[in-house]
């Protein structure tokens, strides 16, 4: 599990620790990017708050689109760690920067749960009535994908 934290700022590990122990309390049996989705704005600070309360992204209601989503899915297992990232959250939780730099940061991690439209970080977003191209534009302005003149088109 040391390996999965190794190339992220301290902010990221945090958000990956609370989705890894989301989904364990909740007795998810993998940790998806729905939980990194959770993770991130339960842990968020400076901007990434910022986009959180733009969309209004707060911990109940993620919460809540998770439980939605995944009804019928739990098993209701307790475990004694925490579950396993899905294929999709670990590919996310390696999202590098742009320029190769430096540590994985939250924006980084934010940009690889919403790659994928089939992601449940993104089925949770729907479940909410936010548009994923919405908050995939401002992580990319995070991780410096786009200029301010790009991300507000």
């Amino acid at each position: 599990m040391d390996e999965l934290f190794a190339d992220l700022d301290d902010a990221a590990r945090l958000a990956l620790d609370v989705a890894l122990g989301t989904a364990a309390a909740l007795g998810d049996s993998q940790c998806g990017t729905e939980y990194l989705l959770f993770g991130i704005f339960a842990t968020a600070r400076g901007e990434m708050a910022e986009v959180g309360e733009l969309f209004v992204l707060h911990e109940l209601r993620i919460e809540r689109a998770i439980q939605k989503l995944r009804e019928g899915n739990f098993n209701g297992a307790e475990y004694d760690g925490d579950p396993p990232l899905s294929r999709r959250a670990c590919v996310a939780s390696r999202s590098k920067r742009f320029d190769g730099t430096g540590p994985t940061g939250v924006f980084e991690m934010l940009s690889g749960v919403l790659e994928d439209d089939a992601s449940g970080a993104c089925a949770a977003l729907r479940e909410l009535g936010v548009r994923p191209e919405e908050v995939r534009r401002l992580a990319a302005y995070g991780t410096r994908h786009l200029s301010k003149d790009e991300a507000a088109l």
